[in-house]
Order: C-alpha cells, then sequence, then structure tokens
C-alpha cells in the first residue's frame, strides 16, 4: 500500500519498559497510531486498533498480523519489544521489514546494532539510534528514543524521510524474504528436539 501516514506504536502486554515509553507518548496519541499497553493504571481499553478481537483472556489481540491496514498506513514502526534481556530478531521485529517500514526499536541495549549485524539497514541517518542503543540506564534510553520520535513528528517530514529512502525500506523486505537471510537465522538457532519433553 501507499504510506499516507507517519508514526504507529503498537502496545498490548503492560510490560514494564511499554507502560514507561507509553507515558512518555501518550501527549502525541492524536499526532500518531498509539495504542495502550494493558495495565491498572492506564485507560487502555479506549486505546485500541479499530476491529481489535477480544482473546479468551478478556484483552485485545492488537498488533497480531501486518495484514491490518495500519500497516499500510503507516511509514514509521515504533516496535516495543516483548522482552529487553537481550538482543534478538523477534516477530515484532520483523514486522516493519515485512510492511515495508521504517523501524525503530524499543528494547534492549544493542538492540539495533545487532539487527545491523545481521544486515538490515537500520538507517542510522535519519535515526540517531547510536545515541541510545548502547546506553544501560533503560529510562534514559526511553527517554531518548520518545524524545527523537517526537522531534521528528513534530518536524513534519517523517512521509517526506520515508519517501526518500524507499529503496532502501525494498532492500530490507527483499533481504528479509531472502535465502541469504534464512540461512543466516538458521545457521544460529539452537538446535531443539521436537520429541524431548522440556
Amino acid at each position: 500500500g501507499t504510506k499516507s501516514k507517519g508514526v504507529m506504536c503498537l502496545n498490548r502486554g503492560g510490560r514494564t519498559h511499554r507502560v514507561k515509553f507509553y507515558n512518555l507518548m501518550k501527549d502525541y496519541e492524536d499526532r500518531m497510531c498509539l495504542t495502550a499497553p494493558v495495565h491498572p493504571d492506564i485507560d487502555w481499553q479506549n486505546n485500541r486498533l479499530p476491529g481489535d478481537k477480544i482473546e479468551s483472556d478478556g484483552i485485545p489481540a492488537n498488533d497480531v498480523s501486518v495484514a491490518h491496514p495500519v500497516y499500510d498506513q503507516y511509514a514509521v514502526n515504533v516496535v516495543t519489544e516483548t522482552q529487553t534481556d537481550y538482543p534478538s530478531i523477534s516477530e515484532k521485529c520483523c514486522k516493519p521489514f515485512i510492511a515495508r517500514q521504517i523501524p525503530i526499536i524499543v528494547g534492549n541495549v544493542g538492540v539495533a546494532q545487532f539487527h545491523v549485524d545481521i544486515g538490515f539497514d537500520m538507517f542510522e541517518d535519519l535515526i540517531p539510534w547510536r545515541a541510545w542503543d548502547n546506553q544501560q540506564d533503560e529510562n534514559i534510553r526511553l527517554g531518548l528514543i520518545a524524545d527523537f520520535v517526537k522531534q521528528w513528528i513534530n518536524s513534519g517530514t517523517v512521509l517526506q524521510d520515508y519517501h526518500q529512502v524507499q529503496d532502501r525500506i525494498e532492500n530490507n523486505k527483499q533481504y528479509f524474504h531472502s535465502e541469504q537471510f534464512r540461512n543466516l537465522i538458521m545457521k544460529n538457532m539452537p538446535y531443539i528436539d521436537p520429541y524431548k519433553e522440556y
């Protein structure tokens, strides 16, 4: 699809870093697609994606598939990772590559460099991720990311910047689907015995 909107950030589970990041960004709810993490201190029920389905636990099934129209509409995806213990590639981090978006990952220390190391363009000329990627203090790291996202939204250049790097965005998508990337991931996968009880 054609990207016509700027920044999205989808949240569901109320992990601490998601709650902190949401609280830093909630004043921008009307300027981006921002869903609230499920947390007792946040009015998350009224801040969901249109068409969210309710799962058996009574919580919306937010951010389940890149088939949702929000992925076609938004140019930048601020991914709030599930875990922040170690650098890795996750299903959430893959979605911007599949959906032809610029990723900003709110995750563990070194996560952006990890993605560069496995072959992805993390758009360092647009996203100053080196400023926070090695910041050990989570609060400082989240604050730096939030400040940048707000500044970029305020600049009014998100879509223009996106269109200037569309060839690189397409390269990320093609690389994600490539045999080269598949081989790299499979080579680094631990051996798991499907018949063993863990």
